[in-house]
């Protein structure tokens, strides 16, 4: 099964094509104020997985959940990882990222949960508090 490596939430986030590097912008958000509400902004939520040999070349499924303390889901996001090995002579773990731009509509203040899945297993729950002014 795959581990985390980490998660996070970021104003913008890339990953270059060579090597695997990623570069993120405003990382570590858990918490948003707004003047009012509705509003809307994008989150990129970035993610790094770790991977077992015997995982190498299977399709994985994983999904992204948003969602309020009560239960509303704000958005579902899904894909695949195919994991592959591009270095047999590199001793350290298998890895593959997800990078995904999320783009939200807050109708409410509250305590909101990303929850990433990997075939069907939670991996990461990252917290997010929104604040309208009283």
């Amino acid at each position: 099964m795959a581990e985390l490596d980490f998660a996070l939430l970021a104003h913008s986030a890339r990953q270059e094509p060579a090597g695997g590097l990623l570069s993120v912008l405003g990382a570590g958000i858990n918490r948003l104020a707004a003047q009012e509400a509705p509003f809307e902004i994008t989150l990129t939520f970035a993610s790094r997985l770790q991977w077992d040999e015997g995982e190498l070349g299977q399709d994985h499924a994983w999904e992204l959940i948003v969602s309020h303390a009560d239960g509303e889901r704000l958005a579902v996001i899904g894909g695949s990882a195919k994991p592959e090995r591009e270095d047999h002579h590199l001793p350290w773990p298998i890895t593959t990222s997800i990078l995904r731009p999320v783009p939200l509509l807050f109708r409410r203040p509250g305590t909101y949960t990303f929850t990433l899945r990997v075939d069907g297993e939670p991996l990461a729950l990252l917290p997010l508090l929104v604040d309208l002014p009283l």
